[in-house]
């Protein structure tokens, strides 16, 4: 899939001041009419970001975004640098497509902060690449794991299925649909995520970096296996909490799976959205 094909357009609001007829203002300046430049995070497809950011066309995301070349990694960015947000210094492994010197990455507190900065940022997460973290917990940034050498997936249409080849998971595509209908029907699913999507976080889910990864897949097999088994049950959509755990209910922020727990309540218990008996 080309850059051009997951480009996602992002509305640019332009100001005209009208001024009183007859007063010296009636000429008004022509730069009120230009578009500003493209901010730290935000996506520059002419190439050209703001004064003093570059735009970094690279596996970091699956677009081409302005941000800000860093010498210290793990430590915060010069705010002011960055148009008064806030960055995180990184730098990315030998042998990835991008540069190979640290960066500035967007920090955030969740997946929520990233979006407005564009929709294709997919997570706020602590900062790795193919599902392996760097630093441990130096903090979050905004990120497109899809992107890090793996297929580039439209955001809005999350048409992926046919893009996913490799055999070693062609086996997920099922399983992703198979728990997405179990969600669907308990509405356990985030409010207004549609079935592609959420079959695509979940094949993210279970492959990051495109491999399996098979803690995470027999987790899922248990919800599957509850629903195959419980279908005409009455408890369908409450029983399976004793036997495979709490999930995220509806809540925005859980359509970012890596802002899920790992290690408490399964992978699906959202840290800033604790379960009743699950916190």
């Amino acid at each position: 899939m080309t850059k051009a094909a997951m480009f996602t357009g992002r509305a640019l609001f332009l100001v005209a001041l009208a001024s009183c007829a007859g007063t010296p203002t009636d000429s008004a300046d022509a730069s009120a009419d230009v578009a500003p430049l493209p901010g730290f995070g935000e996506a520059c497809p002419t190439g050209t970001c703001a004064a003093g950011l570059t735009c970094q066309d690279s596996e970091y995301a699956p677009f081409p975004w302005c941000t800000l070349p860093c010498t210290t990694v793990k430590t915060p960015c010069d705010k002011a640098q960055l148009g008064g947000r806030a960055g995180l210094c990184i730098q990315m492994p030998t042998g990835w497509r991008g540069p190979t010197e640290p960066f500035c990455a967007p920090t955030c507190g969740n997946s929520s902060q990233c979006t407005p900065l564009d929709t294709r940022w997919e997570t706020c997460t602590n900062p790795g690449y193919k599902g392996k973290p760097f630093y441990g917990d130096v903090g979050k940034v905004c990120a497109a794991p899809s992107a890090n050498g793996q297929i580039h997936v439209d955001p809005i249409t999350c048409d992926w299925q046919n893009l996913v080849t490799d055999p070693k998971v062609q086996d997920l595509k099922g399983m992703c649909n198979e728990f997405c209908t179990f969600l669907t029907t308990c509405q356990l699913k985030a409010s207004g995520q549609t079935k592609d999507c959420c079959t695509w976080q979940c094949f993210q889910h279970l492959a990051p970096g495109g491999v399996t990864d098979e803690a995470r897949k027999a987790a899922i097999q248990c919800y599957i296996s509850w629903y195959s088994k419980n279908t005409e049950s009455t408890i369908l959509c409450s029983g399976y909490v004793d036997q495979c755990g709490a999930l995220c209910k509806d809540d925005v922020a859980c359509n970012d799976f890596n802002a899920c727990s790992t290690d408490v309540c399964r992978d699906w218990r959202c840290e800033n959205t604790p379960i009743e008996g699950c916190k």
